[in-house]
């Protein structure tokens, strides 16, 4: 590993997998406009399309399929959801954009490749003199 960096390895399920992803891209929009349930719905989403996309190679079709009964039926089902909640969590989904024209938002599908997926996440420290107020609010507060 080079210097400067560091990795952790992360064993989970297909499920949970989707879930921790989804919790690691939080920050990002739009996701982090979403509650826990609608992160919830989203990663059953993830979870059901890439069971299709393994058995259906027409990603037209996935995407037809993945919005079928049977997979809503099945998504409330993983999520233990009625169905009027389930569509609220959809139309949530929708407002911000990680459902576009009956399909979902490739911002949010991983690209995983023979069952592993890494994550890079890069950090560039920024000049601290680019901002005079940093460290500012520390020598400001004052105990009794």
């Amino acid at each position: 590993m080079a210097k400067g960096s560091s990795a952790i390895v992360i064993k989970s399920d297909r499920l949970n997998f989707y879930k921790h992803w989804l919790q690691f891209i939080k920050p990002l929009t739009p996701v982090n406009k979403l509650r826990d349930k609608e992160l919830e719905i989203l990663a059953a989403f993830l979870y059901k399309r890439e069971e299709l996309s393994n058995r259906v190679k027409d990603v037209t079709l996935v995407t037809q399929l993945l919005f079928s009964q049977e997979i809503r039926e099945s998504i409330m089902q993983i999520c233990k959801v009625s169905y009027p909640n389930y569509y609220v969590l959809m139309s949530a989904l929708k407002r911000v954009g990680i459902i576009i024209n009956g399909d979902l938002s490739k911002k949010v599908i991983p690209e995983l490749v023979n069952d592993k997926f890494t994550l890079v996440v890069s950090f560039t420290i920024e000049n601290k003199d680019e901002y005079p107020w940093y460290g500012w609010c520390c020598l400001c507060v004052k105990s009794t």
